[in-house]
């Protein structure tokens, strides 16, 4: 499988119905540009209405630079991990998921004029939902 930038649909090979995403390894190339820039979303929609609501995520080699995450609130992206590390990455967003709907956008730290170029390996992104 491969994803191309600015694509919004996944070519799955031929005879496949579904496609199984594990292992994200994620490395921001840019052609004849001096800047490197990260900004990965992720969404659900349809979600349930539970009591406990938490985001997950595995983190697996984290490049130098931090790697943090932020949720959209409907206006506005608002930080709820400031630095993932290797490993679990657990926070509660029961005061935050209000809606059938939520949208994690992954950044790095370093916005404008970043020259380094960094690998960042997200093993496991997931919603754990339950009363």
């Amino acid at each position: 499988m491969v994803f191309k930038e600015n694509e919004t649909s996944l070519a799955l090979p031929l005879g496949k119905q579904t496609a199984y995403l594990d292992m994200i390894s994620i490395t921001k190339e840019v052609a004849g540009s001096d800047y490197y820039d990260l900004d990965l979303e992720v969404s659900w929609s349809g979600l349930p209405s539970k009591t406990n609501r938490w985001l997950t995520v595995y983190g697996g080699t984290i490049g130098g630079e931090t790697l943090k995450v932020d949720y959209w609130d409907g206006s506005s992206w608002i930080n709820v991990i400031p630095s993932v590390s290797a490993g679990w990455n657990n926070i509660d967003i029961s005061g935050i998921l209000d809606s059938s709907s939520f949208i994690i956008r992954f950044t790095d730290t370093t916005s404008i004029g970043d020259s380094s170029q960094n690998n960042y390996e997200i093993d496991t992104v997931y919603l754990n939902l339950w009363n």
